[in-house]
């Protein structure tokens, strides 16, 4: 697969993705704001943890491309997250995946928070 194919693969995946998150989380909306990234952010994740440790012949490389950065990174960034922390404790690296994980998650909302304090200041 060339760099074009590359880059078209994500970019389709990352549509679909996008699009599929959007219906989730507008679906559920009404019942907890919350709820539906929440939803989304699980299946991602077991999907992306499924889909990395397959060795179904249907799943080929650009086929997983396609589903784990492109329609999962679409769907949710939280499923690469997960797969980052899940790859480093598979190697054997525990203490890095458990400072990744919490440096990640403080970082994270400590930026969302500043991000919010920065918009109401304007």
């Amino acid at each position: 697969m060339n760099n074009i194919q590359l880059l078209l693969t994500v970019f389709i995946g990352g549509g679909v993705g996008s699009i599929l998150r959007f219906l989730a989380v507008s679906s559920l909306s009404g019942i907890q704001f919350y709820l539906g990234t929440f939803l989304v952010n699980l299946l991602g994740s077991f999907f992306i943890g499924f889909i990395y440790k397959s060795e179904s012949v249907f799943l080929t490389p650009s086929l997983k491309i396609f589903l784990m950065t492109g329609v999962l990174g679409g769907l949710t960034t939280f499923s690469g997250f997960a797969l980052d922390f899940l790859q480093l404790a598979e190697m054997g690296e525990v203490k890095k995946a458990l400072l990744y994980f919490i440096i990640t998650n403080l970082l994270a909302i400590s930026g969302c928070f500043l991000g919010y304090q920065v918009a109401v200041r304007q």
